[in-house]
């Protein structure tokens, strides 16, 4: 599911990215959920989560 999603943001996004850019975006997502990008991606979360138990 969560590849499809990502297929379809990247068709919105050509216009915005360099051929470059798109490529590396394509890596990125190949990767998969295992890959560094995947790991960069969920600090955020991790972030929220603290911020929330605060609460």
């Amino acid at each position: 599911m969560h590849l499809v999603k990502q297929i379809e943001i990247l068709e919105d996004l050509p216009d915005l990215l360099t051929a470059e850019q798109e490529v590396e975006l394509a890596k990125r997502i190949e990767a998969g959920v295992t890959g560094p990008a995947a790991s960069r991606s969920s600090e955020p979360t991790i972030s929220m989560r603290k911020l929330s138990d605060d609460y």
